[in-house]
């Protein structure tokens, strides 16, 4: 009530007269948290009125303030209720004094320490969040992490795993975005398989990054012909014996389409012939490499494993000696 006497208060006395309606109106009702009111209010000033930046601010807090609301009322009827008291508590931090969802963060809290108090062993808790870790899924892990340490603030793996989580999911975004911003640059020069690729490995280094599906959205349409024209350039590539180079180009293509069929066919050939080339050379460590990841497209094939032996047991003795 204070608050509301004050802000008319002052609009009273340097505005005056000028001050319409529909803004005094916004904040009176804003104060006694009617948000939707106060949203449809504060939209009536007209924006050639010198009132309406400050309008604008009002309307992206209760906007954000509303989303916030419908996100929490819709995460607790799912069952999720870490995520409608972290809805809540972002409502608290724009709105710190609204009754309503005090009381609601509070029963929220209540009822989440009842289940947890409900579970067997706390360690459970702890591996379901660190499958979310190890899944790349950060915010949900962050979320979960920070609950059980709200119920069990002294708990030492607790706090080692929300180290982890925080870390790497710091560590997740910088990768994302190094590999959209590559991607953009290419999608910018035309090439759309390059794009496509380092689009899709910033959705694997941070599979929430909001902006890869947009991204990739806007090149899909023209992988297909890209792709067949880069198969084109791959099997002559692969007459003229440029192994390596096929080798890249497919494994572009596979970043950008995991299952294409015609990369699938051929890159596994490449790296036969790669790996026979390396072994040929004594360079068995790198023969390896090239027999082993051909292994995950021919996994009981009798000729790799017997390259794959024998390169294995040459490295031994060349090591021993």
């Amino acid at each position: 009530m204070i608050k509301k006497i004050l802000i008319i208060g002052f609009l009273i006395g340097w505005v005056g007269a000028c001050a319409p309606d529909p803004y005094l109106r916004g904040l009176i009702l804003r104060d006694e948290h009617q948000y939707e009111n106060s949203l449809s209010t504060f939209k009536e000033i007209p924006t050639s009125h010198q009132l309406y930046r400050h309008a604008l601010k009002e309307i992206a807090e209760l906007e954000e303030i509303i989303n916030l609301k419908t996100e929490g009322e819709r995460e607790t009827a799912a069952g999720n209720l870490d995520a409608a008291a972290a809805a809540d508590e972002k409502i608290l931090k724009i709105d710190p004094e609204n009754p309503e969802i005090k009381t609601r963060l509070s029963s929220l809290r209540q009822e989440l320490q009842n289940q947890l108090s409900k579970k067997l062993q706390k360690e459970e808790i702890l591996e379901e969040i660190e499958k979310a870790y190890q899944g790349k899924r950060f915010e949900e892990a962050s979320r979960k992490i920070e609950t059980f340490l709200k119920i069990d603030p002294k708990n030492s793996r607790a706090h080692e795993l929300q180290g982890r989580i925080k870390k790497s999911w710091e560590e997740a975004r910088a990768a994302s975005e190094e590999h959209l911003q590559r991607g953009q640059k290419y999608k910018e020069t035309g090439d759309i398989l390059p794009a496509c690729a380092e689009f899709n490995l910033a959705r694997e280094a941070w599979p929430k990054n909001p902006e890869e599906e947009d991204q990739q959205t806007q090149i899909q349409s023209g992988v297909p012909e890209a792709l067949a024209q880069k198969i084109r350039s791959i099997r002559e590539l692969m007459k003229k014996g440029e192994w390596e180079k096929a080798r890249a180009a497919l494994e572009i293509n596979l970043h950008c389409q995991p299952r294409d069929e015609n990369s699938m066919k051929l890159y596994p050939k490449v790296l036969r012939r790669l790996g026979i080339e390396a072994y040929n050379k004594s360079e068995y460590a790198k023969a390896i490499d090239y027999f082993e990841r051909e292994r995950k497209y021919n996994p009981d094939d009798p000729a790799l494993k017997q390259y794959l032996g024998k390169a294995a047991k040459l490295l031994k003795e060349l090591k021993r000696n």
